[in-house]
C-alpha cells in the first residue's frame, strides 16, 4: 500500500533510467465500444417462371445474393432447399441431382439419394464471404425423363443456412429465411 505516491513511489524511464517527476496525465478515460455481432442477409434475384422439359439438366431453381454484414467475414457451411409449393413430388423418382454454383463453379453437387422430406441439404461447405460484401448463388435441379410428370409445378426455397463467423461461432442473425424462389417450374413432355 502506497501511503505518498509523490515519495514511496519512483518512476523511471525505460532504457537511461532517468527519473520521472511529472506524471501526465493523471487519468485514463475511454470511448464507448459498440460491439456488433456478425451477420447475414439472404435476397432473391429475379428469375421468370419457366416451363422444361422432363429429363432436362442443370435448371436454374434458385438465386439469390448472400451479404455479410459490416462486422466479420462470414462462412457458409450449409444450405437447405425444399420445396415451397406445386404438385410435382421431389424425391429421386422426379429429380436426379441439385447442384450449388458461384458463378460458372459448381460449389457442391448432391445427388437425388440425398433428398429428404422434399429437401436437399449442401452440406460441408466453407464458402467465405468478406465483411460487408455479397456473394451470388443459384442452385439447379436435373429432373428425371418421365411422362407422368407433364404438366405438374414445383416452387423451391431456401429453408434454412449454417453461417458462421470468422471466429467458428455460429451467426444467430441471418435475415431473409425462408427466401422462396419467385420462379415457378413446369414440366412439359417432349
Amino acid at each position: 500500500k502506497l501511503a505518498n505516491a509523490l515519495t514511496d513511489l519512483t518512476l523511471k524511464e525505460t532504457g537511461n533510467d532517468t527519473t520521472i517527476n511529472d506524471i501526465t496525465p493523471n487519468s485514463v478515460s475511454f470511448k464507448t465500444v459498440t460491439l456488433e455481432e456478425a451477420s447475414a442477409t439472404f435476397s432473391n434475384m429475379a428469375l421468370a417462371d419457366i416451363d422444361v422439359i422432363t429429363g432436362a439438366s442443370d435448371i436454374k431453381i434458385s438465386e439469390f445474393n448472400i451479404k455479410a454484414g459490416e462486422s466479420s467475414n462470414i462462412y457458409v457451411k450449409e444450405l437447405k432447399v425444399s420445396k415451397s409449393t406445386g404438385t410435382l413430388p421431389v424425391n429421386n423418382t422426379t429429380i436426379s441431382e441439385f447442384k450449388l454454383w458461384k458463378g460458372n463453379t459448381v460449389v457442391k453437387s448432391m445427388s437425388s439419394a440425398n433428398i429428404s422430406d422434399e429437401a436437399i441439404t449442401f452440406t460441408d461447405l466453407n464458402e467465405e464471404i468478406p465483411a460487408n460484401e455479397s456473394a451470388r448463388y443459384y442452385v439447379t435441379a436435373s429432373f428425371v425423363k418421365d411422362s407422368s410428370q407433364d404438366g405438374k409445378t414445383v416452387q423451391f426455397a431456401i429453408t434454412a443456412a449454417v453461417i458462421e463467423d470468422i471466429d467458428g461461432k455460429t451467426v444467430s442473425n441471418t435475415t431473409g429465411l425462408p427466401l422462396v424462389s419467385n420462379r415457378l417450374i413446369s414440366l412439359v413432355n417432349t
